[in-house]
């Protein structure tokens, strides 16, 4: 059987929510059984910083008891909650991005042979400058070299992606293009990338046009992957919805009943299609309430595994985060040799 390399991060945000599990990790269990030891999937905590400190800075001013988010432990319970997810480190390599030196190093050199005019065309970091020119780091700017680095570094072939992401990866792809020129030879595979377009973009339950986020100031806005069943049905049952009443798909007129419809269908593995049809007769509250215990049989599953194993089985999963840092590294290291070699470094 022939299987492609696959590499693919997630940001630590702690205790991850049903959004993360059907927009990234769901798909990357199917990978590992499809590509058996050739997936590299990492918990990303440098990109998450870009804006950290300046954030913390800013709120420390307003408050001198302002208390800073343990990365650490995110890292921590972020890596519990895709082991009770599915993630099998027999089948996968589960890492920590700080803990590999090629990554940065790698994105030194990348930095070095991208031209200044392709950063300055990325439109997330003008969408996000444009919010607040105060947060905005040189980290953010920076943002897409690493991630370029991160996937480069493994010569992936395949990359998941979500569409917010897409403009990053065609920046990657043409700094591949780059470096085999300057090596005059294919020493990097060009990625390819995949977006789910149903599971891809799972929005806030209580605003359809803004992505799934714990960081929103309702508690109705999302489901966790540690919610208990009453929690669950509570912010299901109380999810926005409209007066239309019937239940059909269009999500720019009905973006919030476009959503529930779109995490139905994912977590049954059936079409947006076949959902709408199945509840084609059904009053919202009905569509909720099976729609709350699809949710429920989901994350009930994952939400017991994930309890034990950030309160019993610590050490378990410090031991997997362990032996995949260190099989990363290990190739990581042999492909940024070459890469060194093949652009004319001492080795």
């Amino acid at each position: 059987m022939i299987t492609k390399r696959i590499v693919s991060g997630i940001q630590p945000s702690g205790i991850l929510h049903i959004g993360n599990y059907l927009g990234a990790i769901k798909n990357w269990k199917n990978y590992q059984e499809t590509n058996t030891n050739n997936c590299y999937f990492f918990i990303a905590d440098y990109h998450s910083i870009t804006t950290k400190f300046l954030t913390d800075y800013t709120e420390l001013e307003k408050d001198p008891k302002y208390s800073h988010d343990n990365l650490d432990d995110n890292v921590f319970k972020t890596a519990a909650c895709l082991l009770a997810c599915g993630l099998d480190p027999s089948k996968c390599n589960l890492f920590v991005q700080s803990q590999i030196p090629s990554h940065t190093n790698l994105m030194w050199l990348l930095s070095c042979i991208t031209p200044l005019s392709w950063l300055n065309k990325m439109v997330q970091f003008k969408e996000k400058r444009n919010s607040s020119i105060d947060l905005s780091s040189s980290g953010l700017y920076t943002y897409p070299i690493l991630m370029a680095a991160d996937i480069l570094i493994y010569k992936a072939e395949i990359v998941p992606v979500g569409e917010d992401q897409i403009q990053h990866i065609e920046l990657c792809r043409d700094i591949a293009y780059r470096v085999n020129k300057i090596a005059k030879c294919d020493l990097l595979p060009i990625p390819d990338y995949f977006v789910d377009k149903q599971s891809a973009r799972i929005m806030s339950l209580q605003n359809g046009k803004l992505k799934m986020s714990k960081s929103d100031k309702s508690s109705y806005a999302c489901v966790s992957l540690i919610d208990n069943e009453e929690k669950i049905k509570k912010n299901i049952m109380k999810a926005k919805t409209d007066s239309k009443g019937n239940i059909y798909y269009d999500v720019k007129e009905r973006p919030e009943v476009s959503n529930l419809i779109n995490i139905y269908a994912n977590l049954e593995n059936i079409s947006i299609d076949d959902t709408v049809k199945k509840f084609e007769n059904a009053s919202t509250q009905e569509f909720k309430q099976e729609l709350a215990k699809s949710v429920g049989d989901v994350v009930g599953n994952i939400s017991q595994r994930a309890n034990d194993l950030i309160d019993k089985e610590s050490d378990y999963v410090k031991d997997v985060i362990r032996e995949g840092c260190k099989n990363a590294c290990e190739e990581s290291r042999k492909n940024y040799e070459e890469i060194k070699r093949y652009l004319k470094f001492f080795v």
